[in-house]
């Protein structure tokens, strides 16, 4: 039995570990976002995000503070449907590490009650969000002259396991204006609630053999924000991945256990596990020794400046190609070279940048393979 793993512990999408504030559920969301506009449009971010200043559309005319305690664009709210430069904004942005759930927004908001009668500016409001580039409505009410009672908008799935900043705006449309009245959108207070959670990730895949037919591999996902597909995918030359199961998991944390019977005719077999959540998440890769093959191994290194030195053994003479790979699957350097049969010494040039890498030998057949760290 032979393997190896390209490091314990080291999550997809570079998180490190740190405190999980509040679970998935049974707890209180919290404040992540406040905009109280009492003479500033800066906002109030909660413990592990930040929050942007408010700030208002192309179309708005202009804008001011009333009291201190409310501000208002004027002019430039369309008096038909939404216009897409007509809106206030705001934007939150988990820390690195943190993901947030965003549950809810509350607003207290109102028309201008300028006029006779009172109550100008537009007569109703719609809010979207980045997530779909502002391309449908979260949801859409009618504006009145009061800022009570507060307005609450419940946020769904999309607005869960955000690992990047997300902006949402305000429009305000349908705008009608009565003498002597003024066209204003007046923003009280704004108010974003959810919970922090860690980002999904997959640690700790290791694999082994199982009498020379089978290899039994083996990982973790954590933080699954709901049920879906790990795939199992292997590769005989760690560049190319086939996906040859798929195994269905359940939110939360889960250990993964599956084993191949179906081995392909390769000195060394790559595995790695992927999830796809909107996008492609993979696991570290893992490399199994096969027993299959003619014998030829990589052995030791030697670092000189930006040149390696690598030990090869080969059990045959034969042509053969030398290349080292990034832990990503990126081809970093490549040499063809003759091997005579037994112990010899490969020399490759020009290459010095530090991290973790995989030196993989391709012979006929089959293939060889060993990690390094420059």
């Amino acid at each position: 039995m032979n393997q190896f793993s390209p490091g314990n512990f080291w999550r997809i999408l570079g998180f490190f570990q740190v405190a999980l504030l509040f679970a998935l559920s049974g707890k209180s969301q919290v404040v992540v976002g406040n905009w109280t506009f009492n003479n500033v449009l800066t906002g109030t971010p909660g413990a592990n995000n930040t929050v942007s200043s408010a700030s208002l559309g192309s179309a708005i005319v202009s804008s001011a503070y009333n009291g201190g305690t409310v501000f208002f664009g004027e002019d430039g709210w369309p008096t038909g449907g939404i216009d897409p430069n007509a809106y206030l904004q705001f934007t939150l942005t988990p820390n690195s590490g943190y993901g947030l759930n965003l549950s809810s927004i509350d607003f207290n908001i109102r028309r201008s009650t300028t006029g006779t009668p009172p109550g100008s500016g537009p007569q109703n409001w719609a809010l979207r969000s980045s997530i779909d580039g502002y391309a449908s409505n979260i949801t859409t009410a009618v504006l009145t002259q009061s800022t009570t009672p507060t307005v609450t908008v419940t946020l769904g799935a999309p607005f869960n396991m955000l690992t990047s900043a997300i902006t949402f705006r305000l429009y305000g449309y349908n705008s009608a204006t009565t003498s002597g009245g003024l066209n204003r959108f007046v923003f009280d207070n704004i108010a974003v609630k959810g919970l922090y959670v860690l980002p999904m990730s997959m640690d700790e895949l290791s694999g082994n053999l199982l009498g020379g037919d089978a290899v039994q591999i083996r990982g973790a996902v954590y933080n699954a924000p709901n049920a879906f597909n790990v795939y199992v995918q292997r590769s005989v030359d760690l560049i190319h991945f086939t996906t040859i199961d798929s195994l269905y998991t359940s939110m939360g944390d889960q250990q993964i256990s599956y084993t191949d019977r179906h081995l392909p005719n390769a000195a060394n077999i790559y595995y790695r596990l992927a999830v796809n959540q909107g996008h492609w998440i993979y696991s570290q890769i893992i490399s199994i020794k096969n027993l299959v093959g003619e014998n030829f191994d990589i052995g030791h290194f030697i670092f000189s400046g930006s040149k390696i030195t690598v030990q090869v053994n080969a059990g045959k003479r034969t042509s053969a190609r030398l290349s080292i790979i990034s832990i990503d699957g990126k081809m970093v350097r490549q040499k063809t070279i003759l091997l005579e049969k037994g112990s010899q010494r490969v020399e490759m040039e020009g290459w010095s940048l530090p991290g973790v890498y995989f030196m993989k030998l391709d012979y006929g057949s089959g293939s060889s393979c060993a990690k390094f760290i420059r």
